[in-house]
């Protein structure tokens, strides 16, 4: 394992345990902004972002993004640029043989047909074939806003990348 990697998951447990040391004694409950100092002065920040692109989500969006400016490196719980890159849409397709018939009752099936032409329209039948998580992940992101175009996660990363800070 590179050093570089050693080092971003050790400062990751660290930040974690600073994280919930201080939520202990945290004066703001539900913040998802939180500063870390080392004992020599270094000062980094765990931004706790949601996975939507409502941005909504993101109430504390130009303190946040004055601190990712000011930064030199940009750390995310996932590499999005390397996520895209090997994503494989198969995985999310229903093994050979298996119908949503395989897993629901009658009315369930046709609850779930219903909810996916009315929230897709004549795309949602083409995605009977997706194994129920991904029929539910699915459903459950066209629920919240996409106010922002882009998951938080995605549009700190994509930021991050443009002011080329290192990630």
């Amino acid at each position: 394992m590179k050093l570089q990697t050693v080092a971003r998951y050790l400062l990751t447990m660290f930040a974690s345990a600073q994280f919930i040391t201080d939520a202990a004694a945290a004066p703001t409950e539900n913040s998802l902004l939180w500063e870390i100092r080392s004992p020599k002065g270094a000062v980094s920040h765990v931004f706790g972002t949601i996975h939507v692109a409502d941005s909504n989500v993101f109430r504390q969006r130009d303190t946040v993004l004055a601190l990712l400016d000011r930064s030199e490196t940009f750390h995310a719980e996932l590499n999005i640029d390397s996520m895209f890159a090997m994503q494989d849409p198969s995985l999310m397709m229903m093994p050979a043989g298996k119908t949503l018939r395989s897993y629901f009752t009658e009315e369930e099936v046709a609850e779930i047909r219903a909810a996916l032409k009315e929230r897709f329209g004549p795309m949602g039948l083409a995605m009977e074939g997706l194994k129920p998580a991904a029929i539910a992940v699915m459903l459950s992101i066209e629920e919240a806003e996409n106010s922002l175009g882009l998951s938080v996660d995605q549009f700190m990363w994509q930021r991050a990348s443009e002011a080329g800070i290192r990630r």
